[in-house]
């Protein structure tokens, strides 16, 4: 299954309205926390070593954030971001191939640290990550499988101001995915929004 436009779009436009209409209610100077919500797409460095069997390592992505500022540089963030929807294939000890579809559900917690460029902001972070995987099998009567694993997560973003609330953000995120034998790089690539409150 290849990445699809759709969810994310669909997303970005219902918090567009929303967070929109928020920031228009408010005029006092926004505060040290944000919300933000995203969509884009996602790559797995998935396994596929039954040539017959289907292989897909770009899939879609989606997101929920909330960040708080300690000063001008340094804050921290929690964020979820789901990620659909892989295919990949490997074969057993005994010599069994099976296949499936996987998915992630990625819990971060990070330091970050911004810096201005221009009339943008730039976000670096890392941090740790509750890497939570959903591996469906389709072939070869392999059982489906769940694993959560603490991974590393590192991260970058550029957010462009829209107005004193609102702001345009353009975001990288990686760490690992690992369910089923399945262990790769997965990395996510998103368009959102961001409230500060």
């Amino acid at each position: 299954m290849g990445f699809t436009f759709a969810p994310a779009l669909r997303l970005l436009a219902f918090a567009g309205i929303a967070l929109t209409s928020g920031a228009h209610a408010q005029t006092a100077i926004p505060g040290p926390w944000s919300v933000g919500i995203e969509g884009g797409a996602a790559r797995l460095r998935v396994v596929c070593e039954v040539d017959a069997l289907p292989c897909d390592r770009s899939g879609y992505a989606y997101g929920l954030s909330v960040a708080r500022a300690f000063d001008r540089q340094w804050g921290a963030r929690l964020s979820w971001t789901g990620t659909r929807r892989y295919s990949g294939s490997d074969r057993t000890a005994s010599g069994v191939d099976y296949g499936g579809d996987l998915g992630f559900n990625v819990f971060g917690a990070a330091a970050t640290w911004r810096m201005p460029v221009g009339d943008a902001q730039l976000e670096l972070r890392a941090g740790l990550a509750a890497v939570d995987g959903d591996f469906k099998a389709r072939a070869g009567g392999g059982p489906n499988a769940g694993k959560t694993t603490v991974q590393p997560l590192a991260g970058v973003a550029l957010e462009y101001p829209l107005d004193a609330r609102l702001a345009l953000r353009v975001d990288a995120q990686l760490t690992r995915g690992k369910v089923a034998g399945q262990d790769g790089n997965l990395a996510t690539f998103g368009l959102g929004l961001v409230a500060r409150f």
